[in-house]
């Protein structure tokens, strides 16, 4: 591309030129020997505009008028940025990343870009008319951010009093907030004294990171409560370079001294969607009267209106009393309720105000915490049987956005069940078993493994649940259902032994249900036939299928308590040997084949 304007360059400014047109009229009056930009590098967010200077200047640092800049905005693989607009003589914008200009009767040429995304945007600007390539041109770089700020309000303080100053950072595309970006606040010309609590005394400047929530706030006072103005100049630097600052903002503190005086209490902090009741009391401590004192509550963006103990009007997001009078010494007081609606740090300023000279100021600072959250899942078999163990899962994970604190999981047996063992300390008490599992971060999970036995037949429901500090709750169940233990014993018998080679002989497997009151289900036979012999036929209560080796016969779908089965499988002894036949038995209520073996000598007959 920049090859492509080389060439076309010439051929404009030909046609241009003779014609009369874009530089016309705009002559050169020295030779330039040296160019330079301001500013070298900086920080902007990004949907905003930034103007650089190319300064351009003779051999006796007199500034060159009416000679020719060209600023090209370098496209390296992920470069953004793109010009708007370009101020000096005969500007004109090739597109969006080259233009051209002459510069003005200071030497200077402008040129404003901006970016809709984040990215580095590099700029050089060229002077064709400086003859030494060395210095014919200068380079300068704009960082873009997604990050922006809203900055807290010039006010008016009472002396004496302290004034909380919170700024709150998110991203310019879609406003969520932006933690742990550095705010530095700045107490400039500090005459009446004042300070921040939260540092030194002796400091004026306190540099604090924005919390999770977007949020920075530092609280100025005064060393000594006077009348006068602070100005407090707010720096917002950038997270990864703390030397440049992004975007600053003076606020103006001005402290008045009043006879009103004022105080509003609250909580530190609730939870979203939880009420905050704030007492507010406005006392005249003067000597005289105060007349048409007027009570103003400016309620936070992330709180809302609920009630209040005293009639007053609201209006969008004031609520206002008209007290009238206060005699010396009087005092009003009043209830204002109001809910969290929005997580965050939120500063709730009540203001009163009087016919007479002064005004007096309250603040509450609450934080409103987003709403906990959490969630128990149980899991395991739903059957176990009597006087066997099995294994179940109890997993507890924080799904909100703030951490949890004594975290409880209860877990209530049935009688049909009992305690055997767990992974973590238990306490147990009668049926209930209790772990403690302190605190639960963010996402977190911790998962409690437990050896329950069966104890007698029945089914009924266990259900676990997990309470915490913070009122968030959880309960799971499962439907348990205790078996008695069904027994099965298996017998395996050739009919004849030892055997000659040629003759036939049947092997017999018998099974029977020892249980007294459970049945079996599904239960199977497999045999499996040794080489030195072929399968000839079998015989069973169920249908089989013979391949090769292998005979298999279909499930039998019930065996009950003390019932017999016999499967018989006959075979022709082809070689002499120990012949060793396999039967395999499975069943639903057993976990685990059984497998029994008989042997068998076959022999060759003398001839």
């Amino acid at each position: 591309m920049f090859k492509l304007f080389k060439w076309l360059i010439p051929v404009v400014l030909v046609v241009l030129i003779a014609g009369g047109g874009l530089f016309a009229g705009c002559e050169e009056k020295a030779t330039p020997t040296s160019v330079t930009i301001t500013p070298t590098e900086d920080y902007n967010p990004i949907r905003t505009q930034h103007t650089l200077v190319a300064l351009v200047k003779a051999e006796d640092g007199s500034p060159v008028s009416g000679t020719t800049v060209e600023w090209i905005l370098n496209r390296a693989p992920g470069a953004v940025g793109d010009i708007v607009c370009l101020d000096g003589s005969g500007a004109k914008k090739i597109d969006n990343t080259y233009g051209i200009v002459k510069t003005d009767s200071n030497g200077e040429a402008r040129i404003t870009i901006t970016s809709a995304r984040e990215g580095d945007t590099d700029i050089t600007a060229y002077v064709p008319g400086i003859s030494d390539p060395a210095v014919h041109k200068q380079f300068a770089v704009k960082h873009w951010v997604d990050l922006t700020a809203v900055f807290p309000h010039d006010a008016i303080n009472a002396v004496g009093t302290t004034h909380v100053l919170t700024v709150k950072t998110g991203k310019v595309s879609d406003g969520t907030p932006v933690g742990n970006v550095p705010v530095r606040f700045t107490i400039v010309g500090n005459n009446p004294a004042a300070s921040f609590k939260e540092a030194n005394t002796s400091s004026t400047t306190y540099t604090i990171n924005t919390d999770p929530y977007g949020f920075a706030a530092v609280t100025l006072q005064q060393v000594t409560p006077v009348q006068g103005t602070n100005i407090v100049r707010i720096d917002i630097l950038n997270p990864t370079n703390p030397d440049f600052v992004l975007m600053t903002k003076d606020v103006t503190k001005q402290w008045q001294a009043t006879n009103l005086g004022i105080t509003k209490v609250g909580p530190e902090q609730i939870w979203l969607l939880d009420q905050a009741t704030y007492d507010i009391t406005v006392e005249n401590t003067g000597d005289l009267t105060a007349t048409g004192v007027i009570l103003t509550d400016e309620i936070p963006e992330g709180m809302s209106y609920v009630s209040s103990d005293s009639a007053g009007t609201v209006s969008g997001n004031t609520v206002s009393w008209n007290i009238g009078s206060l005699n010396k010494g009087e005092s009003r007081s009043f209830k204002l309720v109001l809910q969290g609606t929005q997580a965050g740090l939120w500063v709730n300023t009540v203001v009163a105000t009087s016919n007479e000279v002064g005004t007096a100021t309250a603040q509450a600072t609450t934080r409103v915490l987003p709403a906990p959250e959490v969630v128990i899942k149980k899991t395991g078999p739903s059957g176990v049987f009597t006087g066997f163990t099995r294994s179940y899962s109890l997993a507890v994970t924080n799904t909100g956005a703030a951490a949890l604190n004594d975290v409880v999981v209860t877990d209530y047996l049935p009688d049909i069940l009992s305690y055997k063992s767990s992974t973590l300390a238990v306490t147990v008490t009668g049926n209930q078993l209790s772990w403690n599992l302190g605190t639960l971060n963010i996402g977190e999970t911790k998962e409690i493994i437990v050896i329950l036995g069966g104890e007698k037949s029945g089914t009924a429901v266990n259900t676990a649940t997990v309470t915490t500090r913070e009122g968030a709750t959880s309960t799971d169940s499962l439907n348990i259902t205790v078996l008695g233990a069904p027994g099965a014993h298996m017998s395996l018998i050739d009919s004849s032994d030892p055997v000659a080679v040629g003759d036939e002989f049947i092997y017999t497997i018998k099974v029977t249900n020892q249980s007294e009151s459970n049945s079996l289900h599904n239960m199977t036979i497999v045999g499996l036939i040794p080489g030195e012999v072929i399968y000839i036929s079998a015989d069973g209560p169920t249908q089989f299928t013979a391949v090769g080796q292998e005979v298999r016969f279909v499930a039998v779908a019930e065996l009950k308590p003390g019932e017999t089965v016999e499967f018989q499988i006959r075979v022709k002894a082809t070689a002499a040997g120990a012949a060793v036949f396999n039967a395999t038995m499975r069943w639903d209520e057993f976990g685990e084949p059984i497998v029994n073996q008989e042997g068998t000598t076959i022999f060759k007959p003398q001839t």
